[in-house]
């Protein structure tokens, strides 16, 4: 990566990178494909992208594991990380649906890499990829 810029648009924010991006842990960064409307039916669509192409893969990530409980009638809570490495599901080149079609959608980080825009997610915010 040899340069980064970032500017911010209300609600969203726009980062400028040249060259290439390697995401960490179960990140992914994703080049939107356009929305397939209806051919009979006039739409009128203003939500974020929820499919995808998926451009680079994080390896994975060690998961946290949330306890919590009553010990001498006094609350605890305790985070612990996993030790058995979980790899990403999702691969380079699958074609993923997001979630995000309610109004306004999600607010994923947006970049820009070479001129091409792309939002980088984590792998929890896939619902499914697909087949064939």
């Amino acid at each position: 990566m040899t340069r980064a810029d970032g500017v911010r648009f209300a609600d969203k924010s726009l980062n400028f990178v040249s060259g290439e991006v390697r995401p960490l842990r179960e990140k992914l960064v994703i080049r939107p494909l356009p929305p397939v409307l209806s051919q009979t039916i006039a739409a009128n669509w203003n939500g974020e992208a929820v499919r995808g192409y998926v451009v680079a893969a994080g390896p994975g990530t060690y998961p946290n594991i949330h306890e919590k409980g009553f010990k001498d009638g006094q609350p605890w809570r305790r985070v612990r990380t996993l030790k058995a490495f979980r790899p990403n599901d999702v691969k380079v080149g699958d074609i993923v649906q997001l979630g995000g079609m309610e109004l306004g959608g999600y607010l994923w980080p947006h970049i820009s890499i070479d001129g091409v825009d792309h939002i980088l997610v984590s792998e929890q915010d896939v619902c499914g990829v697909e087949c064939g």
